[in-house]
């Protein structure tokens, strides 16, 4: 389930934890029952370091594809996403309209 719409104007970087510490009270979800997936490793790092679950969306011909998402768990599509994090979808956040 998404909850809520937050983009850098609203919450801050997504690259600082801060901004991620936002949503979290924003959406009154502790921090370890949101997921946050990137194709980014800065941003995984940063919701990571707020306490948050972190998967890397990794897809071929994609920008960001070559540098990798680090050592957070990869998946190539969102449908991945859900076996990755155990079938749980508590805490969605969308960062796109």
């Amino acid at each position: 389930m998404i909850h809520g719409y937050f983009d850098t104007v609203n919450a801050g970087p997504k690259i600082d934890a801060q901004s991620y510490r936002r949503i979290s009270t924003s959406i009154a979800t502790a921090p370890g029952a949101t997921v946050f997936l990137s194709d980014v490793q800065a941003e995984l790092d940063a919701a990571r370091q707020a306490g948050w679950r972190t998967v890397g969306v990794r897809r071929p011909g994609e920008r960001w594809f070559e540098a990798g998402v680090g050592d957070h768990p990869e998946v190539a599509t969102f449908d991945d996403a859900d076996a990755v994090v155990g079938g749980e979808t508590p805490g969605c956040v969308n960062d796109r309209p």
